[in-house]
């Protein structure tokens, strides 16, 4: 009887370390992924930014791929590393990529023989997190807005179109701004299509003034702000401890 007690509990103990080992990956292609692939990367070792650290000036591009993660343990350095070399074995290949911690999920239950008959169960949570994909359109159409499609910023060739801060866009190219819950808008399956010196109509909203119009050319993107990778600092303590802290990260893939 002692026997197959122990053998339970060793049992009990290898599930609990085989379910708290794996981290699981699955991944989903947007509309715009043949676009983004068929593209390209200019990128080796794509750059990954925090969603709470995302400035609003990044240059022009478009999310073409998700991949969501769940995780043994860790850190969120740990899980954007995890992701990151995900995204590199799929051979996505971003330009950049964004990760947003996702909170913790219920993921069973693990029951434990401790004897006399008696076994105990507790719920195990286990942290996720998402990371997306980004491809740079390679153009830039001279403006920032924010996530009510509120003109913020302008350059002077957006400005001579005569779009000014506190517009609403409508639409660039036709193509609708709006963006559905949890979609793609219009324009962003379209902007792939386009490069610089494009002209393209664009439609916007003036308080007190209404609907009006103009023809925006699509100009060269000026070079990315100052951003520093949200993995830098994890990945340089790998580098450093000769990797002991590397194997760490990449175990149970």
């Amino acid at each position: 009887m002692r026997t197959k007690n122990w053998m339970r509990a060793i049992a009990c103990l290898l599930a609990t370390c085989l379910l708290c080992s794996c981290n699981n990956f699955r991944h989903t292609k947007l509309a715009t992924f043949d676009a983004a692939m068929a593209r390209g990367s200019r990128v080796q070792d794509p750059l990954v930014i925090h969603t709470n650290a995302t400035p609003p000036n990044l240059p022009g591009c478009v999310a073409y791929a998700t991949v969501h993660g769940d995780f043994h343990g860790g850190s969120e350095e740990h899980h954007a590393v995890l992701l990151k070399r995900h995204v590199n074995t799929l051979g996505f290949r971003p330009d950049f990529m964004i990760y947003a911690p996702q909170g913790a999920a219920f993921a069973g239950t693990v029951s434990t023989y401790v004897g006399f008959g008696i076994t105990t169960s507790s719920p195990t949570y286990r942290p996720q997190g998402m990371a997306i994909c980004f491809r740079e359109t390679g153009f830039s159409t001279g403006m920032v807005w924010d996530e009510r499609l509120m003109v913020t910023e302008l350059s002077e060739s957006a400005r001579g179109v005569g779009i000014l801060e506190g517009d609403t866009l409508v639409s660039i190219d036709g193509a609708s701004m709006a963006t559905p819950s949890g979609q793609l808008s219009a324009w962003h399956l379209k902007a792939l299509q386009h490069k610089p010196g494009d002209k393209v109509a664009v439609v916007w909203i003036r308080p007190g003034t209404g609907r009006m119009e103009g023809e925006l050319v699509l100009q060269t993107p000026t070079d990315w702000p100052p951003i520093r990778s949200f993995t830098a600092d994890y990945e340089a303590r790998a580098q450093a401890t000769d990797g002991a802290e590397q194997n760490s990260v990449w175990s149970g893939r």
